[in-house]
């Protein structure tokens, strides 16, 4: 291995993630949406507990599909421009 690949791993493992502030928007944007399929699964699941992994693919359209209240644009919708 070359020095300045070592240098550049050792680099990496010694941040603690100290990217440019887009990369951190987009990470905090990223958790927020994983947080709320966690609430709306964990939700689902307790409604129905024996079928919710089966669900999920439909749980996840409906996050698709929903409108950012910032944006008011679905995700859906800002890939495919336009409404399901």
């Amino acid at each position: 291995m070359t020095k300045s690949r070592q240098a550049l791993e050792s680099d990496q493992a010694g941040s603690s993630g100290g990217g440019s502030l887009a990369e951190e928007q987009t990470q905090s944007a990223i958790e927020r949406s994983h947080q709320t399929l966690k609430g709306i699964s964990r939700k689902y699941a307790l409604q129905f507990q024996s079928k919710w992994d089966e669900d999920l693919s439909y749980l996840l359209f409906v996050l698709r599909d929903s409108p950012n209240e910032s944006t008011g644009f679905s995700p859906y919708e800002l890939v495919f421009a336009h409404q399901v």
